[in-house]
């Protein structure tokens, strides 16, 4: 049995200046306070209280910079301070940014610095909670290159990533609670491709590989190595679309009490929805998840549904 509550407030004031012609400035401040409260009792055979109630203020001001160098080449730079229950953090991003209009192709490269702070659930739970849990900390790299061909008619991405991770907040199955993983790396790439062959039929698709290094080892908990999505939109009339979107998740690590850590199968989800569109704001979707029925598990021992269908109506007045 459980009850939880979760509130955040949030206050805040940003402000956009232009400078001069191609530069501007943004900056700002932000309050927030998160309340949580955990009510549970857990059955093991004989009833285990597992409660807890949590309290979170975080102050932060942020500024940012966007400099059009040349009508092709801009750079983006920001800074942002956070001072969450005496845990002070100064983080930074820097983007540049170059296009090539005759050609049809633009870079980016793109540094970010990310700082995260633990749940509740993953601070406080009795079971599984740890309260020595540090924030998380990483550093983030990324180079896009985006071509587009016939008119964008076909236009293609491929990004190149990296992230540096410290004091990844995981679950350890061994253990049986939250720690701090001391250094992660991912770094993959993904390769996209759009297809507009006429004025009536979109298509989109893209496939990522992700390679993940861990501290000693460890495997983490579901996270493919693999992923790809591709999506088609027809519209057969004006009031009248269709979409097919599909879905690729590779195999992956999870655990569950039973099992300990174990190898997940991958999985294929393909969702249909075709949508009418009638006068005066009204429209009628029919909408079919999982349409080939695919019996998979996204975690141990959680069957999905199956497939499903349902009809959807909407009114705009």
């Amino acid at each position: 049995l459980s009850d939880s509550d979760y509130q955040r407030r949030d206050v805040s004031l940003t402000n956009t200046l232009s400078i001069t012609d191609g530069l501007d400035v943004g900056f700002g401040v932000e309050a927030t306070r998160e309340d949580g409260q955990f009510d549970s009792v857990i059955d093991f055979g004989f009833p285990i209280p597992a409660s807890f109630s949590l309290q979170r203020d975080t102050n932060a001001a942020f500024a940012e910079v966007l400099w059009q160098a040349t009508g092709d080449l801009t750079f983006v730079t920001g800074l942002r301070y956070d001072d969450a229950d005496d845990i002070n953090e100064t983080t930074a991003r820097f983007i540049a940014n170059y296009q090539q209009p005759t050609a049809n192709r633009s870079f980016s490269f793109q540094y970010s610095e990310g700082f995260k702070l633990p749940s509740f659930f993953a601070l406080g739970h009795p079971l599984v909670g740890n309260s020595s849990l540090k924030p998380e900390r990483s550093k983030n790299f990324s180079v896009d290159v985006k071509q587009s061909f016939y008119m964008g008619a076909v236009s293609t991405t491929l990004s190149l990533f990296r992230n540096e991770f410290k004091d990844l907040v995981d679950f350890d199955p061994s253990l049986f609670t939250n720690v701090n993983r001391s250094f992660v790396t991912v770094e993959g790439a993904t390769l996209g491709l759009s297809l507009k062959p006429s004025q009536k039929v979109s298509i989109n698709s893209h496939v990522t590989y992700t390679n993940y290094k861990t501290d000693a080892g460890v495997k983490l908990r579901r996270r493919p190595e693999w992923t790809s999505a591709a999506s088609v939109n027809w519209k057969l009339e004006e009031s009248l679309s269709l979409n097919v979107q599909g879905v690729y998740v590779g195999s992956y690590y999870d655990s569950s009490i039973p099992t300990g850590l174990i190898k997940m199968e991958g999985y294929t989800d393909v969702d249909v929805v075709a949508k009418k569109v009638f006068t005066k704001g009204a429209s009628l979707s029919f909408i079919v998840n999982n349409m080939f029925n695919n019996g998979y598990q996204e975690a141990v021992g959680f069957s999905n549904t199956g497939r499903q269908a349902r009809l959807v109506g909407s009114l705009t007045f």
